[in-house]
């Protein structure tokens, strides 16, 4: 029986991992005519949206009485928030290759994470390719930046993609430790309310300053935005999270990025 839930959440990382990767096609398309912030901002609110809906008809409950909500409001904190931010504006502050070379940080960033906050375990050859990783890491990422310009911008772009990559981290130490007591899609649905108060918010804010409120929802009125809009909002941040979250609930996060 173990092992039956093992491979479902195997599978559920495979099947992550194939939305995630096709989800930068279709925000690739929306950011060919819309703002970035409005992308991130209207994805979560129609995510936030279909969750209100979801509780209406009772396919999911959210009760945070009497159950340790800490670590699941620092889940949603860490990701979508603070992730989102540090990664939108490390990719604009950096090149291509250096995103992909600090994005290779994960695997090794998941393990600190699971060992210092989990107190998991793990062996010691594990911990010989962490650290092979770190210095091929290193290696690239010196000889990338010398071809590249070495202003304090793209210091800063690596400095955020960092950030990045720890925020990934955490939010899968604490979507584990929430799963004690929530279910995935209960963890889900509480980041996609965070995250659709926070941009909206910063959204709402910026478009009362530009003096272009009138126009917030004309992103989500293009035809050829509304997959891509789909896309994101249901599969990217229904589907593929609560899936992680599954996988997470079962697996030592380290497992996931090694897939």
């Amino acid at each position: 029986m173990k092992e039956d839930k093992s491979l479902i959440a195997y599978f559920a990382i495979v099947l992550k991992l194939l939305i995630y990767g096709s989800s930068s096609l279709f925000t690739r398309g929306l950011l060919s005519n819309t703002d970035v912030l409005d992308v991130i901002s209207l994805r979560f609110l129609l995510s936030a949206i279909i969750f209100l809906f979801l509780n209406i008809f009772g396919v999911i409950r959210l009760d945070l009485r009497s159950k340790d909500y800490k670590s699941l409001l620092l889940c949603s904190i860490f990701e979508p928030v603070l992730y989102f931010v540090f990664e939108t504006l490390g990719i604009s502050m950096s090149s291509t290759i250096v995103v992909a070379v600090i994005m290779a940080l994960s695997p090794i960033s998941a393990t600190v994470v699971s060992v210092i906050f989990l107190k998991e375990k793990i062996a010691t050859i594990q911990t010989c390719c962490l650290l092979l990783g770190i210095s091929g890491v290193l290696i690239i990422v010196t000889f990338t930046n010398r071809g590249a310009d070495s202003s304090g911008a793209t210091l800063l772009g690596i400095l955020f993609m960092l950030l990045a990559v720890i925020s990934d981290s955490m939010y899968a130490a604490f979507s584990r430790k929430s799963s004690k007591q929530f279910g995935p899609l209960e963890i889900s649905c509480f980041s996609a309310f965070l995250g659709c108060i926070v941009f909206n918010s910063a959204n709402v804010t910026r478009h009362i300053f530009t003096g272009t409120i009138h126009t917030y929802f004309k992103p989500l009125l293009l035809p050829q935005n509304l997959v891509g809009f789909v896309f994101l909002s249901v599969l990217s941040s229904i589907v593929a999270v609560s899936l992680g979250n599954f996988a997470l609930s079962r697996l030592q996060i380290y497992i996931q990025w090694r897939c």
